[in-house]
């Protein structure tokens, strides 16, 4: 077993077929085919199961995946730090919408002015992406919502944000306040799409009240979002930080919302894979946004 067949192995796991693994790995699918065989002998078991055109991963192929991810990330990790002298520093950030729009451009402007020569790429997404992403290690730290049942990755508080429920004043939920959470529900809400870190965490909180937090509009754009809510189709429950500036901007035609009996409080926090190599550019990064280094 070599690092090439763990390689093409996540490669056909990832993509669910030979022939799409073979385009992205710029091979022909008989040398993938081989590859496997060769891991499947190796390991005296089948890691995937041929159903007709369906290639579907057997147990022992799920138990397998996690670790051939994280020995491909340790030996690039390594290999990047054996060839980093020399080399221009690269960094690859991942935030949330958040901390996309309001906080990150503080954290870069400290990082760029120390290291006026270094790459850095920003991916802007929600949570869930940023997430895969990390694990397919394209990124190197992400900057979300806290998480939950990822023993994998090591998380770093660094600001404490909150959601907030705004609405067109002449909303008929302001007729009586603080609002509920049979309140909302009963409320055309207009929220983020799934896998968007606000809008699990405002499912989750309804649901421990025995309510569903079902959407009348989803989008993946807060601004698409506000000004529904402005024009008085619901109530858009989104992140404080990317409604503040537009509360203070349109007074007359969008309100926040208070509600009782849910804690809408969120921390936001650096996460990072316990085992990823800390380079200097990443640790400048998280001195910058945590005041420490990781």
């Amino acid at each position: 077993m070599t690092l090439r067949h763990l390689r093409i192995f996540c490669a056909v796991y990832q993509r669910g077929s030979m022939s799409a693994a073979a385009q992205a790995l710029f091979m022909t699918q008989p040398s993938v085919s081989q590859a496997i065989r060769e891991l499947e002998e190796h390991c005296g078991t089948p890691l995937f199961e041929r159903l007709g055109k369906r290639l579907l991963v057997t147990p022992e192929g799920e138990r397998l995946y996690p670790r051939a991810c994280s020995l491909i990330d340790q030996f690039d990790d390594l290999d990047r730090a054996l060839t980093q002298a020399g080399q221009r520093r690269q960094l690859r950030v991942g935030a949330n919408l958040t901390v996309g729009y309001a906080l990150l451009h503080r954290y870069l402007a400290q990082v760029e002015a120390a290291y006026p020569d270094a790459e850095i790429e920003v991916y802007v997404s929600r949570s869930s992406d940023l997430l895969a992403r990390l694990e397919r290690n394209e990124l190197d730290l992400a900057l979300t919502e806290s998480l939950t049942g990822w023993p994998d990755y090591l998380q770093y508080p660094f600001h404490d944000d909150r959601i907030a429920a705004v609405a067109h004043p002449e909303h008929p939920i302001f007729q009586s306040v603080p609002a509920t959470a049979g309140d909302l529900a009963r409320c055309r809400l207009l929220l983020r799409e799934r896998g968007a870190g606000v809008r699990e965490q405002f499912e989750r909180l309804m649901e421990r009240e025995g309510l569903s937090a079902r959407p009348y509009w989803e989008s993946i754009s807060t601004t698409v979002l506000l000004h529904a809510a402005r024009r008085g189709e619901g109530v858009a429950v989104l992140a404080w930080e990317l409604v503040r500036e537009a509360l203070g901007q349109y007074p007359d035609t969008l309100r926040e919302v208070p509600v009782d009996g849910l804690d809408f409080h969120r921390q936001l926090v650096l996460v990072v894979h316990r085992k990823k190599y800390r380079s200097e550019l990443m640790q400048a990064m998280a001195q910058t946004v945590l005041g420490h280094l990781l």
